[in-house]
Protein backbone atom coordinates (compact mmCIF):
# COMPACT_ATOMS: atom_id res chain seq x y z
CA UNK A 1 0.00 0.00 0.00
CA UNK A 2 2.98 2.50 0.92
CA UNK A 3 4.80 1.61 -2.08
CA UNK A 4 1.66 2.27 -4.68
CA UNK A 5 0.74 5.89 -2.36
CA UNK A 6 4.56 6.87 -2.63
CA UNK A 7 4.38 5.83 -6.84
CA UNK A 8 0.78 7.65 -7.10
CA UNK A 9 2.30 10.53 -5.14
CA UNK A 10 5.32 10.65 -7.21
CA UNK A 11 3.34 10.51 -10.37
CA UNK A 12 1.08 13.36 -9.21
CA UNK A 13 4.34 15.72 -8.35
CA UNK A 14 6.05 15.28 -11.80
CA UNK A 15 2.76 16.25 -13.82
CA UNK A 16 2.30 19.25 -11.23
CA UNK A 17 5.75 20.36 -10.35
CA UNK A 18 5.35 23.65 -11.31
CA UNK A 19 2.06 23.92 -9.16
CA UNK A 20 3.64 22.34 -5.93
CA UNK A 21 6.63 24.79 -7.00
CA UNK A 22 3.89 27.94 -7.39
CA UNK A 23 2.58 27.04 -3.71
CA UNK A 24 5.88 27.11 -2.05
CA UNK A 25 6.62 30.34 -3.34
CA UNK A 26 3.10 31.50 -2.61
CA UNK A 27 3.72 30.46 1.27
CA UNK A 28 7.53 32.23 0.97
CA UNK A 29 5.22 35.03 -0.31
CA UNK A 30 2.40 35.01 1.92
CA UNK A 31 5.18 34.64 5.08
CA UNK A 32 6.94 37.72 3.76
CA UNK A 33 4.12 39.60 3.13
CA UNK A 34 2.67 38.96 6.71
CA UNK A 35 5.81 39.74 8.84
CA UNK A 36 6.61 42.70 6.57
CA UNK A 37 2.62 43.52 7.39
CA UNK A 38 2.70 43.23 10.94
CA UNK A 39 6.28 45.28 11.36
CA UNK A 40 4.79 48.02 9.09
CA UNK A 41 1.58 47.53 10.82
CA UNK A 42 3.84 48.97 13.94
CA UNK A 43 5.53 52.16 12.05
CA UNK A 44 3.40 53.50 9.38
CA UNK A 45 0.18 54.48 10.99
CA UNK A 46 -1.81 54.11 8.48
CA UNK A 47 -3.31 49.94 8.46
CA UNK A 48 -3.84 50.44 4.83
CA UNK A 49 -0.65 51.31 3.77
CA UNK A 50 1.18 49.09 6.13
CA UNK A 51 -0.57 45.69 4.53
CA UNK A 52 -0.19 47.64 0.79
CA UNK A 53 3.69 48.69 1.07
CA UNK A 54 4.01 44.78 2.68
CA UNK A 55 2.26 43.07 -0.84
CA UNK A 56 4.61 45.28 -3.01
CA UNK A 57 7.58 43.79 -1.42
CA UNK A 58 6.03 40.61 -1.64
CA UNK A 59 5.33 40.77 -5.14
CA UNK A 60 8.58 41.45 -6.02
CA UNK A 61 9.68 38.47 -4.20
CA UNK A 62 7.59 36.10 -5.55
CA UNK A 63 8.23 37.56 -9.15
CA UNK A 64 11.95 36.52 -8.85
CA UNK A 65 11.39 33.40 -7.40
CA UNK A 66 8.68 32.11 -9.75
CA UNK A 67 10.60 33.01 -12.69
CA UNK A 68 13.31 31.36 -11.51
CA UNK A 69 12.11 28.67 -9.87
CA UNK A 70 8.09 27.68 -10.03
CA UNK A 71 8.26 28.31 -14.12
CA UNK A 72 11.73 27.56 -14.45
CA UNK A 73 11.00 25.63 -17.68
CA UNK A 74 9.48 28.55 -19.24
CA UNK A 75 11.43 30.93 -17.51
CA UNK A 76 11.54 34.58 -18.64
CA UNK A 77 15.88 35.53 -19.83
CA UNK A 78 15.20 37.99 -22.18
CA UNK A 79 15.57 41.41 -21.37
CA UNK A 80 13.04 43.27 -23.10
CA UNK A 81 10.55 40.22 -22.26
CA UNK A 82 11.96 40.52 -18.54
CA UNK A 83 10.70 44.24 -18.52
CA UNK A 84 7.64 43.50 -20.64
CA UNK A 85 6.25 40.59 -18.10
CA UNK A 86 7.21 42.30 -15.04
CA UNK A 87 5.31 45.20 -15.94
CA UNK A 88 2.45 43.06 -16.52
CA UNK A 89 2.80 41.32 -13.40
CA UNK A 90 2.85 44.90 -11.45
CA UNK A 91 -0.43 45.66 -13.57
CA UNK A 92 -2.10 42.04 -12.68
CA UNK A 93 -0.80 42.22 -9.06
CA UNK A 94 -2.20 45.87 -8.62
CA UNK A 95 -5.52 44.85 -8.53
CA UNK A 96 -5.42 42.80 -5.06
CA UNK A 97 -3.12 45.26 -3.63
CA UNK A 98 -5.72 47.77 -4.16
CA UNK A 99 -8.80 45.17 -2.81
CA UNK A 100 -6.46 44.95 -0.23
CA UNK A 101 -6.30 48.52 0.41
CA UNK A 102 -10.11 49.09 1.10
CA UNK A 103 -10.73 45.45 2.45
CA UNK A 104 -8.20 46.23 5.13
CA UNK A 105 -9.59 50.00 5.63
CA UNK A 106 -12.86 49.36 5.69
CA UNK A 107 -12.99 46.00 8.21
CA UNK A 108 -10.59 48.21 10.36
CA UNK A 109 -12.73 51.33 10.59
CA UNK A 110 -16.16 49.12 11.14
CA UNK A 111 -14.85 46.88 14.13
CA UNK A 112 -10.99 47.53 15.31
CA UNK A 113 -7.32 47.73 14.93
CA UNK A 114 -6.77 44.83 17.03
CA UNK A 115 -4.23 42.25 16.15
CA UNK A 116 -6.48 39.51 15.31
CA UNK A 117 -9.24 41.72 13.26
CA UNK A 118 -6.29 43.87 11.20
CA UNK A 119 -4.30 40.27 10.11
CA UNK A 120 -7.85 38.44 9.28
CA UNK A 121 -8.24 41.67 7.33
CA UNK A 122 -5.10 40.74 5.66
CA UNK A 123 -6.02 37.52 5.18
CA UNK A 124 -9.36 38.03 3.50
CA UNK A 125 -7.55 40.16 0.62
CA UNK A 126 -4.52 37.95 0.49
CA UNK A 127 -7.33 35.08 -0.36
CA UNK A 128 -8.63 37.04 -3.57
CA UNK A 129 -5.50 37.99 -4.47
CA UNK A 130 -4.54 34.03 -4.41
CA UNK A 131 -7.17 33.33 -7.19
CA UNK A 132 -6.44 36.36 -8.96
CA UNK A 133 -2.74 35.93 -9.27
CA UNK A 134 -3.07 32.50 -9.84
CA UNK A 135 -5.42 33.24 -12.52
CA UNK A 136 -3.86 35.49 -14.85
CA UNK A 137 0.21 34.48 -14.02
CA UNK A 138 -0.38 31.48 -15.06
CA UNK A 139 -2.49 32.84 -18.19
CA UNK A 140 -0.48 36.03 -18.89
CA UNK A 141 2.83 35.83 -17.47
CA UNK A 142 3.81 32.14 -17.78
CA UNK A 143 1.38 30.82 -20.08
CA UNK A 144 2.67 28.83 -22.95
CA UNK A 145 5.46 30.53 -25.55
CA UNK A 146 4.05 31.13 -28.95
Amino acid sequence: FMDSLTVVLRLRYEENKSFFKFCIVGFTGLFVDITLSNIFRLIVPNPSVAASSAALIAMLVTFVLNNMWSFSDKKITQINELISKFVSYIAISLVPIVVRFFVVGFIVSKFSETFIIYNLAVFISILFGLIWNFTFYSKIIWGKKK
